[in-house]
């Protein structure tokens, strides 16, 4: 069983499946079908809605967005989420624009939708914007930044974008109860479903989930489940036996001693964006190219190591930066470097009933550290090729060189031919060329629907020396990500030198 609020009314929710998501809920049980479905993989926005949750440390309620049509029902005991039903003033007799929500009315005035099926996504989206806000105006930034997981295919983004800008100039008539649930607390519990052939449980302290893992050493762990979830919704597979980390509160710290970082499993990566934005802002903009918002409030970094896939994002960066992981079972504590975690396609060093507990690494304090995506599109898309470089100069030769990629072998990885090449060696551009020609030598990419394997490699090969012009201009004390988008340009690259732009 679970409690959760919806729109300011708790509800108990016992027997349901174990697997099902919260939008096949809304829908199928609820009758709420504001709420829709169009992907089932949470990248086009339809289903978005939001988790409201107190913080004591601002005395204010804060809002997230996420995907619920990847969202385990399971995973939201004692959560309080709010759909696109819940967010006008109530009323008597016929309804008006004044009781529609700002940016509701902004987005009628504005002609911000057409066919409306993805209207309410956007509505909660832009919800989610203006109330962390407070009600002030946005910028387009953060108009852009929540809209990233939204598809409109007809009205366009610009009357959505400025009913965005204009919402703070419609002031609420009404006290939006629902939003706030009523005062309430479940106290920290295990919770979940169970039938007799599946089970997805969430427990709520680390003594339970190692109970757990000792009863279901085959279970599944999950996190935010941005990628687990598409075994159900895209492939129809069943998941029966499942165990969530996310509810453990010594699991979703992050702790900052010095240049010392430990990232809990359960840490999402806005939950770890917010901390490192001052410390690690390398590190944070490349989180801003990873999904959409409403993916990143609920992936987390450990997941996105787990998964191991070759074109994740993060474990080229954390790679770079020397990370280890604390791996943790019923049979005790072990701690694993991350160049040794990966062992081939999505196979790892993880053993059975074993889970990631903690991402450690140490913010550098190198010259330069730069990583490149480089991706069809800005937001919410799959990198073609990923590099990330580190060094220091020291005595005009290179220190403490590291190199890495994603999507550019069977797993993300150091390419230590290249670092090898580069360490010890003046720094200047000749070593930078010799360097820069044993990407070849070490990788062998393949040719996919995002770009050829010519392609790839000669991308890397730029990106090695565009990090040397630009740190050779000036930026060498300055730690940055650089966001490669640049479809025209790239074409160009490709046709170049002969590869196929894809």
């Amino acid at each position: 069983m679970i409690q959760l609020c919806l729109n300011g009314q708790w509800l108990e929710i016992e027997n349901s499946d174990p697997s099902e998501t919260l939008l096949h809920y809304l829908r199928t049980k609820l009758g709420q079908n504001g709420t829709k479905e169009g992907c089932a993989s949470g990248d086009c926005g339809a289903c978005t809605v939001v988790v409201a949750q107190y913080s004591e440390a601002t005395q204010s309620w804060q809002y997230h967005s996420i995907n619920s049509c990847i969202t385990l029902l399971a995973s939201l005991h004692g959560k309080h989420i709010i759909t696109v039903e819940g967010i006008a003033e109530s009323y008597e007799g016929e309804a008006s624009l004044s009781h529609l929500h700002p940016v509701q009315r902004a987005l009628v005035e504005h002609h911000g939708s057409q066919c409306g099926f993805c209207t309410p996504g956007i509505v909660m989206s832009l919800f989610t914007a203006y109330e962390n806000n407070g009600g002030a105006a946005l910028t387009e930034n953060q108009i852009l930044d929540s809209l990233s997981g939204n598809l409109c295919r007809c009205t366009g983004y610009r009357p959505i974008v400025d009913a965005g800008l204009e919402a703070h100039r419609y002031s609420k008539t009404g006290q939006y109860s629902k939003q706030t649930a009523p005062e309430k607390t479940c106290a920290p519990e295990t919770a979940g479903f169970k039938t007799e052939t599946a089970q997805c449980i969430f427990p709520a302290s680390e003594e339970e989930l190692i109970q757990l893992i000792t009863q279901h050493p085959q279970a599944r762990f999950v996190a935010g489940g941005t990628d687990l979830m598409l075994e159900k919704t895209q492939a129809f597979k069943s998941l029966p036996q499942l165990i969530g980390l996310t509810h453990i509160d010594s699991l979703r710290e992050i702790t900052i001693t010095d240049n010392n970082v430990s990232v809990g499993c359960g840490v999402t990566f806005s939950d770890l964006e917010r901390e490192l934005k001052n410390r690690l802002p390398s590190l944070v903009t490349l989180f801003h190219r990873i999904g959409s918002r409403q993916i990143r409030n609920q992936g987390t970094l450990a997941g996105n190591i787990a998964n191991a896939s070759p074109i994740g994002d993060s474990p080229p960066f954390l790679l770079a930066l020397d990370a280890t992981l604390e791996l943790n079972s019923p049979n005790g504590l072990r701690v694993v470097e991350l160049n040794n975690f990966f062992k081939d396609y999505k196979k790892t060093e993880l053993q059975p009933g074993e889970y990631i507990r903690r991402v450690l690494f140490e913010i550098p304090n190198d010259n330069f550290v730069q990583s490149y995506k480089v991706s069809k599109r800005f937001e919410d898309d799959i990198s073609a090729a990923l590099l990330v470089v580190r060094w220091s100069v020291d005595n005009n030769c290179f220190k403490n060189v590291r190199v890495s990629v994603g999507g550019m072998a069977s797993t993300a990885k150091r390419v230590l031919l290249v670092e090898n090449a580069l360490e010890g060696q003046p720094a200047n551009q000749e070593t930078i060329s010799t360097a820069k020609a044993l990407f070849k030598t070490e990788l062998s990419p393949i040719s996919d629907v995002r770009a050829s394997a010519h392609y790839r490699i000669t991308v890397i090969e730029n990106l090695l020396m565009k990090a040397w012009l630009e740190f050779s201009n000036n930026h060498a004390a300055k730690t940055q990500c650089v966001n490669v988008w640049q479809p025209n340009v790239e074409r160009k690259v490709s046709q170049q030198f002969g590869g196929d732009y894809a």
